[in-house]
């Protein structure tokens, strides 16, 4: 097991966001439980383990978009060193997460294949994705090794 500053600032972080989550898990559903952690924000917009919590609970929604923005509060307004990295590191998870589904959607879904090849960010956008510079040019990478006629499985 690492015993290193990042492990354990790691380890710490899912903690406290696993405490936050089983508050909210009396509510039964996912937007009941994004509503709760809003409130709980208003009241306390500074506190950076609702949001990172909050940004959980979009990821697991399907809000993409909404979730790297949580992420990516927490780590431009972290104090700690620790809290930022933890921070940067759901950003990393979230966007390799993304890729694996744009991947997947980009092999096996010909209509959001032909979406993307005609407005690429129209698609990813009606879809709730948001990626990063370097991610967009890896979707791009990805999407150009297809053949043109490419036609995935069981739709031939």
């Amino acid at each position: 097991m690492m015993t290193d500053r990042t492990h354990t600032g790691i380890e710490e972080g899912w903690r406290r966001i696993m405490e936050i989550l089983g508050d909210v898990a009396a509510q039964d559903r996912l937007d009941e439980g994004l509503r709760h952690l809003s409130r709980a924000l208003s009241h306390n917009p500074s506190d950076p383990w609702l949001r990172l919590a909050r940004g959980v609970l979009y990821t697991c929604a399907g809000h993409f978009a909404r979730a790297d923005d949580d992420y990516a509060h927490v780590e431009a307004s972290a104090k700690a060193p620790r809290l930022e990295a933890f921070a940067r590191s759901l950003r990393d998870e979230l966007e390799d997460w993304q890729l694996a589904i744009i991947t997947s959607l980009l092999r096996e879904d010909r209509a959001f294949l032909h979406e993307y090849r005609a407005d690429a960010d129209a698609a990813l956008a009606k879809r709730g994705f948001q990626l990063s510079a370097p991610g967009r040019q890896m979707v791009l990478y990805i999407e150009r090794s297809l053949p043109r006629g490419f036609m995935p499985a069981g739709l031939c």
